[in-house]
């Protein structure tokens, strides 16, 4: 199964671990991929309703409540978040910022509050020695992993995550076109990573490719043929 994942790059998880604020809130939530998200908001509602209990508890100001409040209420009425879902959701809040991840790995429901955010969960998610992208022509990519393997063939490009002050960003999406212009399609997806990306082309699109690429963890090795289905037993 292909899973609608996304995968933290090192920045990304550098700004969270380096992020203080007085009312950080972690929440981590299993979904489905074959869930309409019906269950998945219901427990989203009731991680909301002791997230928000334990930010009054701990004194937060009416304000910071009423703000974290909105932006959890938002996320459960956002039909586009829940209908691409993978195994798991990591929500990273602040009364100003939202972060949100979907995660190939079967994490357990949780909710922190602290003045940093707890991340230990999503660590597994930058399992980086098992991880690599593929491409199979200039015009789509696949970021596999241990886990799982997520495709993002789509034409835009924007932030793998959504980081965000109130604002949406969409899930990571490559361009069409020539060698060129699907190696600059990489840049954004693989910002920020080291992992190795496997070339899967033949000549003289192998050769094309890489006299135009730029990204430094391109493999020696190609791929040079598409792998054949077995045949259906007679």
């Amino acid at each position: 199964m292909i899973l609608p994942a996304d995968i933290p790059t090192r920045a990304q998880l550098e700004r969270l671990l380096a992020s203080r604020a007085p009312w950080s809130v972690s929440i981590y939530l299993p979904t489905s991929p074959s869930s309409r998200g019906d269950a998945e908001r219901i427990e989203l509602k009731n991680l909301a309703r002791e997230a928000s209990t334990q930010v009054e508890q701990a004194g937060a100001a009416k304000a910071d409540i009423a703000a974290l409040d909105d932006e959890l209420a938002d996320l459960v009425d956002d039909d586009e978040l829940w209908r691409h879902q993978a195994r798991s959701l990591a929500l990273f809040l602040t009364p100003a910022t939202s972060t949100t991840f979907r995660l190939a790995n079967n994490l357990t429901a949780a909710v922190e509050v602290s003045d940093r955010f707890h991340l230990k969960p999503l660590l597994r998610a930058l399992t980086f020695p098992h991880t690599a992208s593929c491409s199979r022509r200039p015009r789509a990519a696949f970021a596999c992993s241990r886990s799982h393997r997520s495709s993002s063939p789509p034409r835009s490009s924007s932030p793998i995550c959504r980081r965000t002050s109130r604002a949406r960003s969409a899930s990571p999406r490559s361009e069409t076109g020539p060698p060129a212009a699907g190696s600059r399609a990489f840049r954004p997806l693989l910002s920020g990573l080291d992992v190795p990306l496997i070339l899967a082309a033949t000549e003289p699109i192998d050769s094309i490719y890489r006299s135009v690429n730029t990204y430094p963890h391109l493999l020696a090795t190609s791929l040079s043929s598409n792998p054949k289905p077995a045949p259906t037993p007679s």
